[in-house]
């Protein structure tokens, strides 16, 4: 095989079913390309049949595979897959996703075009599977747009502008070796990768994908993606990569309206902060932490924009508290419900509490190890009568007073 032009770079964990199916596409891929391709793949210590899978495809493809053995962790994979790129160009895909092979060529037609350019960033596509649909793409820019070496303030305004977060790309493979990006916690790679990329040369936003995101797959494996911890927890360090890429502009001159670019730098960071609540809440992950990002959107002016009700929001992590937080903190094995106290109260009182959950008539039928919530405000509840016979006492006006 003469010396590929394009590396498609695939990091594998435990995906054997999934895999096999993206390399039987790949097969039909590869026919579309008028270009020498090769496939390669990096085995982070999968203990399935992703072995054999890789073993039965490169019989059939033009595919190099490694494996580890240890997991190494799935970022380091991902470099370590596009690190065994040998084509001029080195394109990343994840196990589960998709190509489009003629957004692919016309990907590359235009790196070839422009020599300069170290990186082509593109939008992509959301694909369902499962129902054979296609959801649209998740950013759109009108037209390709090239970033010229250095220009921080039109890469800066040209991410706020069309939302942008810059995550597939193609690499030319000398520039990835001479940037190879950071990756930390502190700012979200998409927004200071670039920003390395135009310390090296020029970058090429492309306004037609090559990628599709695979949301659900067909057959057995009809997973939904909800989103992942990233998504769910990362507006912070999405504000960190706005904030550096904005300020190299500001330092380096040419941002013509800054107060417009830090505006719309706000509005993606409350966008994804919208997204990440409302994954939190199809997941039911922790309903404290949810209202607090809720009422952080209400801070930051788009309490509008909330999926549901913030007093919905509010209810269940009043609940949480209530049936979870207060019973760990004092040691409790039930929370005792006192006063008027409806099947629907107790149903969703229970469904976020680690301790059984049950109603009692009065104050005589405590236990030491209870938490008592008093509901009901008329007469008040004499909660230092209660907390002598209990773990720990709440009257609803207090338990909603921690959740304004």
């Amino acid at each position: 095989m003469t010396a590929p032009k394009l590396s498609i770079c695939i990091p594998t964990y435990n995906r054997a079913a999934l895999l096999e199916t993206l390399l039987g596409q790949l097969g039909q891929d590869l026919k579309r390309l008028p270009f020498e391709t090769e496939i390669v793949v990096a085995d982070n210590a999968s203990d399935d049949d992703t072995g054999t899978v890789l073993d039965n495809a490169s019989k059939t493809l033009p595919l190099r595979h490694t494996r580890h053995d240890i997991n190494i962790g799935a970022e380091a994979n991902v470099n370590f897959a596009v690190g065994m790129g040998r084509g001029d160009y080195a394109l990343y895909l994840a196990d589960d996703d998709r190509l489009i092979p003629s957004g692919v060529i016309a990907a590359l037609e235009m790196l070839d075009a422009h020599p300069e350019a170290g990186v082509l960033y593109a939008p992509w596509s959301l694909v369902d599977l499962h129902d054979r649909r296609d959801l649209g793409q998740f950013y759109r820019q009108p037209e390709t747009v090239v970033i010229p070496r250095g220009d921080y303030s039109r890469l800066a305004d040209h991410v706020t502008e069309h939302g942008i977060f810059s995550e597939i790309s193609i690499q030319r493979r000398e520039t990835l070796a001479r940037v190879r990006p950071v990756i930390s916690d502190m700012a979200f790679w998409g927004f200071t990768a670039p920003c390395e990329y135009l310390a090296a040369g020029d970058i090429v936003y492309a306004a037609r994908p090559f990628y599709a995101s695979v949301t659900r797959h067909d057959g057995a494996d009809a997973r939904e993606q909800v989103g992942n911890t990233e998504v769910m927890a990362g507006w912070d360090k999405y504000r960190g990569g706005l904030d550096h890429m904005i300020g190299l502009a500001l330092s380096h001159g040419g941002l013509r309206n800054p107060a417009q670019v830090r505006q719309r730098a706000e509005r993606m960071i409350a966008d994804r902060m919208t997204v990440a609540l409302r994954l939190r809440l199809l997941a039911t992950r922790d309903p404290i932490e949810s209202y607090y990002i809720a009422t952080r959107l209400r801070g930051l002016g788009h309490a509008g924009d909330l999926p549901v009700p913030l007093d919905q929001i509010r209810l269940a992590a009043a609940a949480s508290y209530a049936g979870r937080i207060l019973p760990g903190m004092v040691g409790a094995d039930r929370l005792a419900v006192l006063g008027d106290c409806t099947d629907a109260t107790l149903e969703n009182l229970g469904g976020y509490a680690a301790v059984p959950v049950e109603p009692v008539a009065d104050a005589s039928a405590l236990r030491p190890t209870d938490t008592v919530l008093a509901l009901g405000e008329r007469p008040a509840p004499d909660l230092a009568a209660l907390e002598a016979r209990c773990a720990a006492a709440l009257s609803e006006t207090e338990l909603f007073r921690k959740f304004p």
